[in-house]
């Protein structure tokens, strides 16, 4: 600025034009310039030809941006400001068989964190946390992984399924000032108390990667599925259809504007064979009975002989399903699976046991069945019988016994005779044996509808020598014969059993559930029966076996057990013994009405001791109940 205030100073003269000479020679001072910097002008070709790739490079990518990548950028800023937010469906409601509710849908707060929306700066996270912990406490991992740094979970933490009511309205003042929290109301199951039925009804929890991979994908990844029972076994009819919102968020992740909806679709509705008062029936009078006996497990089955429709299923002991509904810790859930009870194990399709003197009246079909006797033998049945150096004890001398009596009065020692031979009389042999209660279905699944069914099992000569190594011997056929040993059944398989020879030699396969149906009330599908096996055994000799069963109701070991009941009633009881154990499991297996059979029960008490004392009580309760149901 100096030099060009001297230069520029006002009041000084420029200077004056010059004279031609003067210009000549500034002619000859630029062209001899000119001249001198000519060979470095020849650079400027180069030059200018790279600025000018460059700058096609440029201007192309330009509208390579601007035209070819709009589409892309254009969805990628609408994701930014556009979330889509699934809508879960409710599940259908399960009802008994005259539509009582047994579960239904309630409206529950859930609380959830979308993490990438938190304040960016630690300390603003970290604010926010704390004030939320002040409300709702906060689970220590999670809150840890939120306040780091750099949070690098996508997707959605929900903190509750359940958010009480004054806390969920204590949350909703504050909502709008905290970015990434989000307080939604969505359906949560609602079971109603029947203990001895959670394990049967199952619950439901957030779907896992594998239960995602293995329905390709159809279930949000904050989709709740079911775990267990019925709500697993019929989860395709119960789960509905999830539907979206898409909603406008501003850059700290506050919803602004609702921009479009589908509405979740209700699942189907699922109607049980269940006989609500039968049920209750079964649970009091059993959860009473294992207090008498001091037992700590249970389990009872009822269903219709004439279709395998489940009227009623127990196991004790249970746990309550919406314990799970509420959202189980981790701890809790862990407590579960540890308690050396088993709540989680549904022991009327799952329990294993020794079937004591209830197995007697297939063994005695088979006999019959196989001409080992017939329905007029009859031989003296002492108290016990010797083999070589073993000895079969009995519960007493019975005397002359046919098989209507050896039922009755629970005879080993007839059981002995018809399942292995003594005497004069030749037995059916391990391998007839064990053929006809396979016929029976014992050591197979009954192919109820639940998850997780146990078969039981019957054991052989080649399953003794392969995993034994050993021979099979007498004493094996022996306790086969009165459901000792090895032998093992499940209270439905059991029941399913007894059922063929109530009927007439039809064997179903249970089935608690009834029909689905849609929102209206109709059907949208009715389960029928399934029938695994017909003409099981010969109508003329299951008649003298359900005789029998009569015969022990009116004189024999069930006789204390009924006294007085106002219909006819068929059963059998049963005492089993169990690995080392001193104490027994008991029994009772039977049908009503004896002339013309409409529902079979199962009681087994575990550790209970005699059938007669701990199990036939029980039943006579069940039993009682359904005539007061079928006859109002």
């Amino acid at each position: 600025m100096k030099q060009l205030k001297n230069i520029f100073e006002p009041g000084k003269a420029l200077g004056t034009l010059g004279s031609t000479n003067e210009y000549e020679a500034i002619e000859a001072d630029v062209a001899k310039n000119v001249l001198e910097e000519e060979p470095r002008s020849r650079e400027f070709p180069l030059l200018g030809l790279i600025f000018g790739i460059g700058l096609m490079l440029l201007v192309g990518k330009l509208v390579h941006l601007q035209v070819a990548e709009n589409a892309r950028n254009r969805v990628l800023a609408e994701g930014n400001r556009i979330r889509a937010i699934e809508i879960p469906a409710p599940r259908g409601a399960i009802t008994d068989r005259r539509a009582a509710p047994l579960v239904r849908n309630v409206s529950s707060f859930v609380l959830e964190i979308f993490p990438t929306d938190l304040p960016r700066l630690a300390g603003d996270r970290r604010r926010l946390l704390a004030e939320l912990n002040q409300y709702f406490p906060l689970p220590p991992d999670v809150r840890t992984s939120l306040e780091a740094e750099r949070v690098t979970n996508a997707g959605v933490i929900t903190l509750s399924t359940d958010v009480p009511r004054d806390a969920a309205l204590m949350i909703e003042t504050k909502i709008r000032e905290w970015p990434g929290v989000r307080l939604a109301k969505n359906p949560r199951r609602l079971y109603e108390p029947l203990p001895g039925f959670g394990t049967a009804l199952g619950y439901t929890g957030k779907v896992t990667k594998e239960e995602l991979a293995k329905y390709n994908d159809e279930y949000a990844f904050t989709a709740f599925i079911g775990k267990t029972g019925l709500e697993k076994e019929y989860e395709q009819e119960l789960k509905g259809v999830a539907g979206r919102e898409q909603v406008e968020v501003d850059s700290r992740g506050k919803v602004q504007r609702q921009l479009a909806t589908i509405p979740a679709r209700l699942g189907n509705a699922l109607r049980l064979h269940l006989d609500l008062e039968v049920q209750k029936a079964a649970s009091t009078a059993l959860s009473e009975m294992l207090k008498t006996t001091g037992s700590k497990a249970g389990a009872a089955v009822a269903l219709d002989p004439r279709s395998g429709a489940v009227r009623a299923l127990v196991s004790f002991p249970s746990y309550d399903p919406n314990s799970f509904a509420g959202g189980l810790s981790s701890e809790e859930y862990q407590a579960l699976l540890n308690d050396p009870s088993e709540p989680l194990l549904n022991r009327a399709t799952s329990g294993q046991y020794e079937s004591g003197s209830t197995i007697k009246p297939f063994v005695f079909t088979a006999g019959l069945s196989e001409k080992v006797i017939t329905p007029q033998t009859a031989f003296d049945t002492p108290s016990e019988i010797r083999i070589g150096e073993w000895v079969f004890p009995d519960w007493k001398d019975h005397g002359l016994t046919d098989v209507r009596r050896a039922i009755a009065e629970s005879n080993n020692i007839f059981a002995f005779t018809v399942g292995g031979g003594w005497d004069k009389y030749q037995g059916l042999g391990p391998q007839r044996l064990t053929s006809w209660l396979s016929k029976f279905g014992f050591g197979e699944a009954t192919k109820i509808d639940l998850p997780s069914e146990q078969t039981g099992f019957v054991p052989t000569p080649d399953w003794k020598k392969r995993t034994k190594g050993e021979r099979w011997y007498i004493g094996d056929t022996y306790n086969l014969s009165i459901g000792q040993g090895d032998f093992l059944t499940t209270p439905v398989q059991m029941a399913t059993a007894i059922g063929s020879i109530a009927n007439g030699g039809t064997r179903y396969a249970p089935r608690l559930a009834d029909a689905v149906l849609r929102e209206d009330g109709s059907v949208e599908r009715q389960i029928a029966p399934d029938v695994i096996e017909k003409n099981v055994a010969d109508e003329q000799w299951l008649k003298v076996i359900r005789e029998g069963m009569r015969q022990t109701i009116t004189e024999g070991s069930g006789r204390a057990a009924f006294d007085g009941v106002q219909f006819s009633v068929a059963g059998k009881t049963g005492t089993a013994q169990h690995g080392n154990q001193e104490k027994t499991h008991a029994w009772f297996v039977g049908f009503a009405p004896y002339e013309n059979p409409e529902i079979v029960v199962i009681v087994i008490v575990e550790d209970g001791g005699e059938g007669h004392a701990a199990a036939a009580p029980v039943a006579r309760a069940m039993l009682e109940a359904w005539w007061r149901s079928e006859h109002p």
